[in-house]
């Protein structure tokens, strides 16, 4: 399944991102999305799933339905938090923009 994982994460991150830095990018995705899964407070319902959005891939960490107030991080592929999604006050603002105009690319990794 880490294999799995990391090619995902790899040829998501070449085909759209395809610079330099990407080897880099990789490598802390991977890294925020293994401690995530060691961390996640919800037996069932995470995810980490990728989308386009404002020209770059984004990833959004949701922790699933055990908790009605919990947000979605939603971080750069360079490991930048661009913000957070939902909450108690349903937020669906990222960087001055509604996050519904993002595209699904895929879900990287669920439980």
């Amino acid at each position: 399944m880490k294999n799995l994982l990391s090619l995902f994460l790899f040829i998501t991150l070449f085909l759209i991102a395809c610079n330099k830095s990407s080897d880099k990018s990789l490598d802390c995705v991977e890294s925020a999305i293994t401690k995530f899964q060691l961390e996640s407070f919800c037996n069932s319902g995470s995810s980490v799933k990728s989308y386009h959005f404002q020209n770059e891939v984004v990833f959004v960490f949701e922790e699933g339905a055990c908790g009605a107030d919990f947000t979605s991080l939603v971080l750069s592929s360079s490991c930048d938090t661009l913000g957070y999604l939902g909450g108690i006050t349903g937020n669906a603002i990222i960087q001055g923009e509604n996050f519904n105009s993002a595209s699904l690319i895929g879900v990287v990794w669920q439980q």
